[in-house]
This record gives C-alpha cells, structure tokens and sequence, in this order.
C-alpha cells in the first residue's frame, strides 16, 4: 500500500497528458505508467548512487594524496632507486631494533642486493642472532651523498621487518628484509633543519613575552607593540636566521643591536615570532605566529655576535571573527609540521638542482 500511494503521489505531480502519450504507446505491452515511473526511479537512484560514489573516490583518493608528507618516498619504482643508489655508493645502513617502545644500539650493515620485494643486508659474523629475530621489526637509516659535492648529503630512514637469516661461508651474516613501503628523508636530529633560502624569506619580526602574562602567549595582538626586531625582504639585514626546523629557530644577532632593542634572548626568556614564507607551488604567502622559549645561547666576544637556539612551544592562528585576536595552541614533540614540509620542499628543490637524483 505505501509504495502504491508513493507512486500515486509522483503520478499527480507529472503532467496527465504526459502520463496518457505514455499509456497508449505502451499499453499495447501491458506496461502501466507506474511501472514506467518504478523504471524512471530506478534509474534516478543509480545514477545518483553511481555519481555519489565517483565523487567520494575522487575526495578520498584527493585527500590521501594530500596527506603524504613532502619527506615520504612511496612510489616503489623510487624506493628501488634509492636503494640502488645505495648499492652504487657502497653506503652503511645502521640497523636498529625495536624493543618496548625503545631502540637498540644500532648494527652497522651492509646493502649487498635489492629485489623486488625484499633487501639482502650483509652483516658480520660476531652478530648474535637467533630464530627470534625473525618477523622483528627493525627500523634503518642511511645517507646519500651528491656525487657532484661529496659535502652534501641526504639521510633517510625506513623500518621493515626481518624476513629470513642466513650464516653465510665465509662467516658473515645475511639478512632478508621485506622492501620498506615508505622511505623518510631524515636528520639524525630530531627535526629536519636547514638555513632558509633568502628569496623565499618574506618576512621576520620578534616580540619579547607580555610581562602581564609571563610564561604564556598573549592573544591580543593590540598588546604586543611594535616588534622588536625585524626584517624585511629587500631590506637591509640587521640579523641572520641560521636555520629553523619544525621544532624551532636558531638566530645570529649584533650584540650590539641585542642591547640597542633590550632583548638579550637569555636562558629560559620567551618570545613570539611571526615568520612569513613564500610557497612557489602556490605561490602565496605562508604566516607562522609562534611562541619560543630560548634553549642556548653563545656571545662571541671576537665577532661581537650573539647567537641563539629557540624552541616552539605554542603555534597560533588569527581568528576569522577577530582580527586582532591569536589563538595558540600547544606544539607537540612532532613541532609545527606544516613548518617542516615546507622545508623538506625547499630542500628537495635544492638537492634537485643541484644534481642528486
């Protein structure tokens, strides 16, 4: 009954002379307008179904592209490359294991042959190893050197788990690993670090803390007054960012300049900085408001330099509603990582350039 009296209602609202042409041309068949409006509807539904789904595959697959970071290699046709890259350099890959959440002492191995799906690693023959070793994971790192300048290099780190061990005849060790699903171009550090490329450095400018809320970042924007130091794309250089990571920042001040702006950057003092970047791909602007607390600092008294280590403890960002207002959040030990592929692009741009492959 319901379904009669749903197609009742879509039948009243489509025009009768319509329903009528319809009737004498296929009553002769015995099909019924209702059944034509049940095929109509069908086919509405699929379609609709059918677009539904296209769409949703395109913003998934969308989406899942735009979250692999910069600093991942994952098409496998590039991690086999690297790895022969590896090969032909002769390059170590130190080899640790996994053991509640900590690390072992790493084992330096040897890359001896790439597969398909699998590395044969070489090791020596004083390394214990036992049946339990099989099916651990075991996370790897590894540098890369540009051949054209012996002095750059890359460092990457992959994990994979041990598939088969074999004592070889001269004694040593071999060890099959499963060929990694992704590759991560990494420092030993905590945080990729590198020194900004000046044309793409739009824009610095320091705060010293709100002595009315000491230890934390102010919101208000009106409060902060004029910054402190600052600098400016064109402009004249009075300071030097050495390098910044998603972690933080290290700056080289004149010591001079540090006393002239009454800000001596000493242990523990805090900070907010705004940092403006410049992205090619888009070709827009990118703005980092932060809060930093000061880690180190040296005052070379030869070159009258003060340089100094900060680390990001709250990132922020401007409130559509108010202009005038940050909100700040926590930065947690991954750093600001919007940061960080910034800079892995930027790095990668330079190895490209450069002549790695």
């Amino acid at each position: 009954m319901k379904i009669y009296f749903a197609f009742g209602n879509i039948q009243c609202a489509v025009d009768r002379s319509f329903l009528g042409n319809v009737k004498d041309a296929f009553g002769g068949f015995g099909i019924t307008p209702e059944m034509i409006l049940l095929i109509l509807g069908t086919v509405v539904v699929l379609v609709v179904v059918a677009v539904t789904v296209i769409v949703l595959n395109r913003f998934f697959i969308r989406r899942d592209t735009q979250e692999v970071p910069a600093d991942w290699i994952v098409r496998k046709s590039e991690i086999v490359s690297t790895f022969n890259a590896v090969l032909a350099q002769r390059s170590k890959i130190e080899m640790s294991f996994y053991r509640e959440g900590q690390k072992s002492k790493p084992t330096s191995c040897s890359l001896e042959e790439v597969k398909a799906n699998s590395l044969m690693l070489g090791g020596s023959g004083f390394l214990r190893v036992d049946k339990d070793w099989i099916g651990r994971r075991v996370e790897c790192f590894f540098k890369l050197v540009n051949p054209k300048d012996t002095t750059q290099m890359r460092f990457h780190t992959f994990t994979s788990d041990i598939l088969g061990i074999k004592k070889m005849s001269h004694g040593s060790i071999q060890l099959t690993l499963n060929l990694p699903e992704k590759i991560v171009l990494r420092q030993k550090r905590g945080h990729f670090r590198m020194e900004p490329p000046s044309q793409y450095l739009m824009g610095v400018a320091v705060w010293p803390e709100s002595p009315d809320k000491p230890g934390k970042p102010e919101s208000h924007l009106k409060k902060w007054g004029r910054p402190r130091l600052t600098h400016v794309a064109g402009a004249r250089r009075t300071f030097r960012v050495v390098n910044f990571s998603a972690g933080g920042l290290r700056l080289e001040v004149p010591s001079a300049l540090a006393k002239e702006i009454e800000m001596s950057f000493e242990i523990d003092e805090k900070y907010i900085l705004l940092i403006d970047l410049y992205e090619p791909k888009d070709q827009k602007r990118i703005r980092f408001w932060l809060f930093a607390v000061v880690r180190n600092r040296y005052e070379d008294f030869e070159s009258k330099k003060l340089e100094t280590g900060l680390q990001f403890t709250a990132a922020g960002t401007r409130l559509k509603d108010s202009k005038d207002q940050i909100k700040w959040t926590e930065v947690a030990d991954k750093g600001v990582v919007r940061l960080e592929n910034w800079l892995v692009k930027r790095h990668l741009e330079l190895f490209r350039e450069k002549g790695i492959s």
